[in-house]
Formats: structure tokens, sequence, C-alpha cells
């Protein structure tokens, strides 16, 4: 079992590292895997428990973020293109000021306060309930598919049912 940025899980799928994978939309824009949607993730804005964001409001509207600094991963990773997408449909730049490969540092920095990111809530449980982060809302809110993904050009391997029977059933 890998963690990692879904681009970086399409390419080990593509170069045989990896036999089945879980990755985002934006991620899987080859025509060299099978992709198997599992489900929708809402993306919120996340930021530090005690930022002023959060005393003012539970919603920002995605115009707003084009002030906030942001830390998200490298353009070539789904999260950022998703991100910047949604910024051009509201006709807005965004404001980048860190690129982090790990969302562990990601967060870690967010909490430190001061920068944002956007995530999904299950990425930020454990911060969420210690008190660590807290999440806002975007109007307009945005979302992004999770698949199940694997190569084409491989039959996947029947020992892997049990695996892809419980990404499923937990995603489900």
């Amino acid at each position: 079992v890998i963690d990692g940025w879904s681009g970086f899980i399409v390419e080990w799928l593509l170069l045989g590292r990896l036999d089945v994978g879980v990755i985002y939309d934006f991620a899987h824009r080859s025509d060299m895997l099978q992709v198997e949607p599992l489900a929708t993730e809402r993306q919120f804005l996340i930021c530090a428990a005690g930022d002023p964001l959060v005393r003012r409001s539970r919603h920002i509207p995605l115009k707003a973020l084009t002030k906030l600094p942001l830390i998200l991963p490298s353009r070539e990773h789904g999260l950022r293109m998703a991100v910047e997408q949604q910024m051009r449909a509201v006709g807005v730049p965004l404001r980048v000021e860190m690129e982090v490969e790990s969302v562990i540092a990601i967060k870690q920095f967010v909490q430190s306060g001061g920068i944002y990111t956007i995530l999904p809530v299950g990425e930020i449980e454990q911060e969420l309930s210690s008190g660590q982060l807290a999440s806002l809302t975007t109007r307009p809110t945005f979302q992004r598919t999770l698949s199940l993904a694997w190569a084409k050009d491989r039959t996947m391997d029947k020992s892997l049912s049990p695996l892809v029977e419980i990404v499923r059933e937990e995603t489900a």
C-alpha cells in the first residue's frame, strides 16, 4: 500500500509499480487507464482553527481566495488543476505562495496559521477533531471524483479482489 498524490499514482500504475490505485479526477486523463468512479468529495478551504475567517463565517466566496495565500501541490497534480479550473470559472487568479508535495507538510503549514489550502474534509478528520484545523465551505462549492484505476494493458490480479471490494465498500 502506497500513499501519494494522484499524479504519482497514475505514473506508478502506468509504469507497473502499482497494480491498482485510488485517484482523483484530473489525474486520469490517460487512455491507458481503466477508471471506475467511486465517490464524489466536496472540497473545502482549510485553515488554522483560530483563523479570523472561521470567526466571521463558515462560508467563503471562491473569489475571496484570490486574496488568501495558498499552499498547494505543484501544477501537475489533480488537486492543483481542479483548484485552478474552479478559479478560472469564477474569473479570478490563484495566489499560490508555496508548492509542497506532501499532504502532511501542507497540513502542518496550515496549522501554523497565515496560509490556507483546499482539501476534502476526509484528509483532515483528525485535525478537525483535535481542534487544530477548520474547514470553510466555498461558494460556489466544488467537488472532485474519487476513482479506482488500473492500467488497461494489465489484467488485474484476482488476489486483489478482496482489497478492491473493501475500497468500494469504504468509499460508498
